[in-house]
């Protein structure tokens, strides 16, 4: 993935856009899987490795922010009621070996923006079939 840039699965017919700047994005009544989606992400000091988009595997955990613990993302999609047949079309951003954002879903602990003026990675993604969002 492209930071700061512009990524396009083409299998999924979706668009990612990322960029670098203070910042913290809510999306509020999304749904997993419904596009648009935006989440902001804080720059963990230190982190390495790069951030990867995939799809989500059996045995697939996130330590959601605000919550005790992790969850595997298998109950994530039965919770949100995300049929079956579009769980594997739902992208997953993983970097360092952690699932740190499900679009439609929190951010993962340890990944949370604080505070607006803090720096942080906004992330886009859209249907491709859809206009470009500023």
């Amino acid at each position: 993935m492209k930071i700061p840039g512009e990524t396009i699965l083409a299998g999924r017919q979706l668009r990612i856009v990322t960029s670098l700047k203070p910042g913290l994005i809510k999306d509020r009544n999304l749904r997993i899987g419904q596009f648009p989606a935006k989440a902001s992400l804080r720059l963990p000091t230190g982190a390495d490795g790069e951030m990867v988009v995939r799809s989500w595997r059996n045995g697939d955990r996130i330590r959601p922010f605000g919550m005790t613990g992790s969850k595997k993302l298998h109950h994530v999609f039965i919770d949100a009621k995300v049929p079956i047949e579009e769980r594997g079309t739902i992208p997953v951003f993983e970097c360092g070996g952690e699932i740190v954002w499900i679009p439609g879903y929190r951010v993962a602990e340890g990944w949370e923006v604080t505070t607006p003026y803090a720096p942080s990675l906004q992330i886009c993604v859209e249907s491709k079939n859809t206009n470009p969002i500023n």
